[in-house]
């Protein structure tokens, strides 16, 4: 029978000699188009919080060379520990039902079950970059709370309390959270057995928002609830964005990829931090990301028609044609050839 810290099948270490028990460990669930923004994160946590003693842990599925090669590159640049886990996506597709969601959103369960021997993890979404001093949350005591989490947005507060899902949550004593940020206090995790129970109820039921809707319900009346500057979403509900000490870049293109510029989700403020602390990576000198699948250079495509670059609305265009055509004509001729 195949279990969730079953479904990695190789582990890679970058660093150097540390005690572990020591450490504070900060997670990350990602797939190769994350790398960028998870090691941008880890550098901005660095500058913020130098001397701490980190071990930053990573679940990856479908690591290229590339990417190992600037994880490497990182732990040495900062002598960081930095523990790679491949995951077997074979083995994990036997286990959850992936939908069309990213299978990379159930990773976060299984760092409770792979670090079953340490007290305490901090999970971080790879599109969180720090701001400023974190030791309030590294030196955090749960107690007898499995997590602690951000209240999410006003607005997703108010919509998700209307889901007909999260109808056994009560409003008045819970606050639905933000599962980007996550302190887990893994004993707790573990003994109510927080990974085994969601992934049963992503798999029987249907939820808008996954692995977040079903650790507010598990998790509901055992969550230390956290300040909003510890996972800020939208900076009009911070009262001084100087006091924001992890800065949530949720919206869709990141902003390192090529398309984020012209979206019409641009944020000046949000763009400007993250490249302040790409920098110090050794992404630096590496131009955004190129929309790679044929529905991204499509969207690319629109977005620079709508911004008035058609030339280049063409050229992406037709590289959208050509990535289809390769999507949808190749398999389907080497499906007649084998058949």
């Amino acid at each position: 029978m195949y279990t969730l810290e079953k479904t990695i099948t190789n582990t890679i270490t970058f660093g150097f000699p540390h005690d572990f028990n020591k450490s504070i460990h900060i997670c990350y669930g990602i797939d190769n188009n994350f790398v960028r923004g998870s090691i941008t994160s880890i550098a901005s946590i660095i500058k913020n919080n130098p001397n701490k003693n980190f071990t930053f842990h990573v679940i990856i599925s479908n690591l290229n060379n590339y990417s190992k090669n600037m994880f490497k590159l990182l732990s040495e640049q900062y002598s960081l520990n930095i523990y790679i886990y491949e995951i077997n996506l074979e083995i994990i597709s036997k286990i959850v039902k992936l939908g069309r969601f990213q299978i990379s959103l159930y990773y976060r369960f299984i760092f409770p079950l792979i670090l079953k021997n340490i007290n305490k993890c901090i999970y971080i979404d790879a599109d969180i970059i720090c701001l400023n001093n974190a030791d309030y949350l590294f030196n955090l005591e749960l107690n007898n709370n499995i997590i602690a989490a951000i209240p999410d947005t006003i607005k997703t507060n108010a919509e998700r309390f209307l889901d007909k899902q999260l109808s056994s949550l009560n409003p008045n004593t819970h606050k639905y959270f933000n599962a980007g940020l996550l302190v887990i206090n893994i004993p707790l995790w573990n003994k109510f057995m927080i990974s085994e129970k969601a992934i049963h109820m992503l798999n029987t039921q249907d939820f808008t928002c996954k692995d977040q809707d079903v650790l507010n319900i598990l998790c509901t009346n055992n969550i230390k609830y956290l300040p909003k500057e510890y996972n800020c979403i939208d900076t009009n509900e911070i009262s001084n964005i100087k006091n924001i000490v992890l800065l949530h870049l949720t919206i869709s293109p990141k902003p390192w990829f090529l398309a984020y510029k012209i979206s019409p989700y641009f944020d000046k403020f949000k763009y400007n931090t993250y490249m302040l602390y790409e920098k110090l990576t050794p992404y630096k000198l590496i131009p955004p990301q190129e929309p790679k699948t044929y529905k991204e250079l499509e969207h690319y495509s629109k977005m620079l028609r709508k911004s008035g670059y058609y030339l280049t609305a063409i050229k992406y265009y037709l590289k959208y044609l050509i990535a289809k055509i390769k999507k949808i004509i190749i398999p389907t001729r080497l499906y007649y050839v084998s058949h």
